[in-house]
């Protein structure tokens, strides 16, 4: 009997150690279903992709879960219409990425990509170099919103740090990508696009990137 426990209790710390090695050092990655480079995604661009190419590439794609794909024709600020659709990863993780492109005059405009994206602020800037603008905000218990704007290629990136006196490094993980085309970058920077969970827009502050390090020392004064 004490045998038969000794191997039950050895397989589920196999099956627990083998879950948590998949689910860390096989990190799904948006990158990784994506046939082009930041600021391209799956063949989609903004400023140059029309709304029946995008729609196209959208349901002939094997990462798009198709029953999620929606048309949505209501104006939401300059954006005249939108399609919001679900993706999974390459090796059908279960995780789902939520999806909307946005469009104006019929062209993409802005292609919003967020959850466990699986990806890291150096594996973007890696891709299209340092940003230009941090912006950070303390406006909820124990978590920093920050936000990392890239305005000449167009990308607007957000991670949510889980600790109020927290870092940004390497490591540090993105849960929103959006790519946008740069002429629209000061309509959505008056918008308060690239502010999220900022309660106060009049109180937002974009700092020069400096690089890695302490939140509070880098990115100060805050919206606290």
């Amino acid at each position: 009997m004490k045998n038969l426990l000794r191997i039950i209790f050895a397989i589920a710390v196999i099956t627990v150690c083998i879950y948590l090695c998949l689910n860390s050092v096989f990190r799904p990655s948006i990158f990784e279903i994506s046939n082009c480079e930041l600021p391209c995604w799956e063949g989609l661009t903004t400023g140059a992709t029309d709304f029946i190419e995008a729609k196209s590439i959208i349901t002939e794609n094997p990462h798009v879960i198709q029953r999620s794909l929606t048309e949505i024709n209501t104006k939401y600020l300059f954006y005249e219409n939108r399609l919001r659709f679900t993706v999974f990863d390459k090796w059908g993780y279960k995780t789902e990425i939520s999806t909307e492109i946005y469009f104006v005059d019929n062209i993409v405009s802005k292609i919003h990509l967020g959850g466990e994206l699986g990806i890291t602020l150096q594996e973007v800037i890696d891709k299209i170099g340092p940003p230009d603008y941090v912006f950070a905000d303390w406006g909820r218990p124990g978590k920093v919103y920050v936000n990392i704007l890239f305005p000449e290629v167009g990308v607007h990136l957000v991670s949510i740090v889980e600790d109020e006196f927290g870092v940004l490094s390497k490591e540090t993980l993105i849960q929103t990508l959006d790519i946008f085309d740069p002429q629209d970058y000061d309509k959505l920077l008056s918008s308060g696009e690239f502010h999220a969970g900022v309660y106060d827009p009049e109180a937002m502050i974009n700092h020069q990137w400096v690089g890695y390090g302490v939140i509070e020392d880098n990115y100060w004064p805050p919206n606290k």
